[in-house]
């Protein structure tokens, strides 16, 4: 299947020295047609003149409403006659051929969407109980692995499929809580998109020193149980959600024993143990606010 040019879009906000990186990273991935967009979801706009010296061919657009899904509905916005369109976080950098990879892989597929891997690096400073588990690892998969749903942190769209689902947004009501990427694609593929794994596209991730910790790991895992329960299809009955945590806390409470002696946190322990703790709370009306302003 043929290709075309892509719009590459990251949506920023109060992350300029890793936005600067980012787009470092990018300049000798694109060929001829493909554009970079920045999305500046800050109150008062400052990428533009901070790194627009620096990155001439970058376009800079402010979207004043604050949340993320009012900047990721401006990136799509934004596409003209592209063929895909990218999203990329502000907190990482790519490889060599990470585009091409891209590229070349969705050009040969039917699917519609295409997920790619976050590998973190970390700063001085880490818990070593995170460095030596896989709390914060991120799942790799073979290419073509069929998913349910995604994040944007390295994703290709297809423009075909995104006009063919022209009323579909990014839900503000996932604003304060965030998961507003993993609905908008859930809802994609329930409407009939195709979504699928691409593990040659990796990027890599810059992961701060107090985003490296058991506070940090726990509030992440717990958010991802809050979304897991305001995701649940209409027809999924309570009673199988709350067994579902209570499942979850069953099997990861021996896993979460053991990481007292290994001194490791773990996905299968206390991953496990933290997701069903926000579910609980969300199933008890509790809600959970870590991106408010």
């Amino acid at each position: 299947m043929a290709d075309g040019p892509i719009l590459v879009t990251v949506c920023t906000y109060g992350r300029l020295d890793g936005l600067r990186k980012l787009l470092t990273s990018i300049e000798t991935e694109l060929r001829q047609g493909d554009r970079v967009l920045v999305v500046d979801n800050n109150a008062a706009p400052s990428a533009q003149e901070k790194l627009s010296p620096r990155f001439g061919n970058v376009r800079f657009v402010h979207e004043p409403e604050p949340g993320i899904p009012a900047a990721r509905n401006r990136a799509v916005a934004e596409l003209a006659d592209e063929w895909a369109l990218i999203f990329i976080d502000d907190d990482e950098f790519v490889p060599s051929g990470w585009l091409e990879a891209h590229r070349r892989f969705a050009s040969e597929s039917t699917a519609d969407v295409f997920f790619g891997p976050v590998i973190s690096s970390y700063d001085d400073g880490a818990d070593a109980r995170i460095l030596r588990g896989d709390i914060l690892d991120r799942p790799r998969r073979s290419s073509g692995t069929s998913m349910p749903y995604g994040p944007t942190n390295n994703t290709l769209v297809k423009s075909e499929c995104l006009s063919r689902f022209g009323d579909l947004r990014f839900d503000p009501r996932f604003t304060r809580s965030g998961g507003s990427d993993v609905d908008f694609f859930a809802r994609m593929r329930e409407r009939g998109a195709s979504l699928v794994w691409n593990d040659d596209a990796v990027v890599f991730e810059t992961v701060p020193a107090e985003r490296a910790s058991i506070a940090w790991a726990k509030a992440r895992y717990r958010r991802v149980g809050h979304n897991r329960v305001a995701l649940a299809a209409p027809s999924q009955s309570r009673f199988r959600l709350w067994a579902s945590a209570l499942a979850r806390t069953a099997l990861g409470s021996p896993f979460m024993l053991l990481e007292q002696i290994t001194r490791r946190v773990t996905r299968a322990g206390s991953g496990r143990v933290w997701t069903a703790q926000g579910m609980l709370e969300a199933l008890r009306g509790h809600s959970i606010h870590e991106y408010q302003r």
